[in-house]
């Protein structure tokens, strides 16, 4: 009985032995023992196939690496992230766009072929304006002959030529705003009027384009505001001829004291008839640009511009055509 006592842990041993044999056992370390005594449940984790796929990788390689990879932007990052083979690069002035490399080589080429191609009075830098010289009236007429090849057929075409030849001497900075008054007092012209169109043919801009016809009528504060640094006024051909008193009138207007115009003496009075014709028009034109800008027009003589353009059109010449405070 002794023997047999002894031979059964030993033959539960070996039975033990056999059924463990061939299978690999993993130890785990003991679980803690919560305050309550209950020992909670763990269960092995298995790694999913693609986290194995990827260990197999070279640690060293990144998505830069690849050649299908595209830049992406992280908006937590201190520094953008972009592909090192993208045809493209962050532009240090830009907040977010990018400067294609082939669309940057074409504008350098362009240019290279707009600097070639640029006048010769182009000005390098970062000027604002082109230099220019101011020409007389003779010397005007000789741009003209020169280039139209002979003299005008016209004296319309000739004093449209002197008109815009003289014009292209002035910087856009140094054109003057024109108030244009009818001959009755407060009203003005807008963009639609054909006197907006003897302002600009003069060089200037008109203070009340931008009104509509059911606002033309203006007080002295608007006109203040606007500062014009000329007036022009429609007056009968009878009060041209005492001119002084509605020039003086004007200038006497509540507050226009310290308007640019009536500071300089550019108070301009012609008569309403002008506005008739296409050739009337083109001499009130040259009124205006002459007293705005008497050094680009110092040899013009405007009472004989005026009776050649009437004339031509078979239009009466009667004067005067024009009064000023001068």
């Amino acid at each position: 009985m002794k023997i047999i006592k002894a031979a059964v842990p030993l033959l539960l041993a070996l039975l033990v032995a056999f059924a463990l044999s061939g299978r690999r056992v993993r130890l785990y370390p003991a679980p803690e023992v919560s305050a309550l005594g209950s020992i909670p449940v763990t269960e092995p984790v298995t790694a999913p196939p693609e986290a194995a796929e990827s260990s197999s990788e070279s640690p060293d390689e990144s998505p830069d690496a690849l050649p299908e990879s595209t830049s992406v932007e992280n908006p937590d990052a201190t520094a953008r992230e972009y592909s090192s083979d993208g045809n493209a690069e962050i532009a240090p002035e830009a907040e977010h766009s990018l400067t294609v490399q082939e669309a940057e080589a074409d504008a350098t080429a362009g240019s290279v072929q707009d600097s070639e191609a640029a006048p010769q009075g182009h000005q390098e830098g970062d000027s604002e304006h082109t230099a220019t010289e101011l020409r007389t009236s003779d010397e005007a007429e000789q741009d003209i002959a020169a280039a139209d090849g002979e003299a005008a057929d016209t004296c319309f075409a000739y004093y449209t030529t002197l008109l815009r030849t003289q014009l292209a001497n002035l910087f856009e900075c140094d054109k003057l705003y024109v108030y244009f008054e009818a001959e009755a007092d407060y009203n003005t012209f807008n963009k639609a009027s054909a006197e907006h169109s003897v302002i600009l043919t003069a060089g200037g801009y008109n203070i009340g384009e931008k009104r509509q016809a059911d606002t033309l009528t203006v007080d002295d504060g608007w006109v203040i505001r606007k500062n014009p640094g000329t007036v022009v006024k429609y007056a009968g051909t009878t009060a041209l001829s005492g001119g002084a008193d509605i020039c003086q009138a004007i200038a006497a207007r509540p507050g226009w004291g310290g308007i640019a115009a009536v500071q300089a003496g550019r108070i301009v009075l012609i008569p309403r008839w002008l506005s008739d014709s296409e050739a009337g028009r083109l001499a009130a034109s040259l009124i205006i640009a002459r007293e705005m800008y008497p050094a680009l027009f110092a040899d013009l003589d405007i009472d004989m511009a005026c009776r050649q353009l009437l004339t031509e059109a078979g239009l009466a010449a009667k004067g005067p055509f024009v009064y000023t405070i001068k």
